[in-house]
């Protein structure tokens, strides 16, 4: 049952797909979508991501808010600068001042 927690669930056009959250790189909104990136592929669903945020906090402490329209994994970041973050997959991320400071914490946190 433990890897069946570990799976996010998503519904595209009454199908079901399931991706662990290990393998899920970031989340964009692109509303009323939300753009789920994983490693090998990518899923357009329809939920906002505040939605998607609440669901993946009960599953992962990996899983930080940096904009919004991106909740990101920070197994996936690639680097930062001051007001930029770099995806594993090249997308970057401009991240205000405020959510840069919180970003450096989380990332400092999950590496203590």
């Amino acid at each position: 049952m433990e890897e069946l927690d570990s799976v996010f669930w998503i519904r595209i056009n009454g199908v079901f797909y399931g991706k662990t959250i290990e393998e899920i790189a970031y989340f964009k909104s692109m509303w009323p979508w939300v753009k789920m990136v994983a490693v090998d592929e990518e899923f357009c669903f329809w939920e906002s991501l505040a939605q998607v945020q609440k669901r993946i906090e009960k599953q992962s402490q990996d899983f930080i808010r940096v904009s919004r329209r991106y909740y990101i994994n920070v197994c996936y970041v690639k680097d930062c600068t001051s007001k930029e973050i770099r995806m594993m997959d090249g997308t970057v991320i401009s991240v205000n001042r405020k959510n840069m400071e919180y970003f450096r914490e989380k990332v400092h946190e999950n590496n203590e």
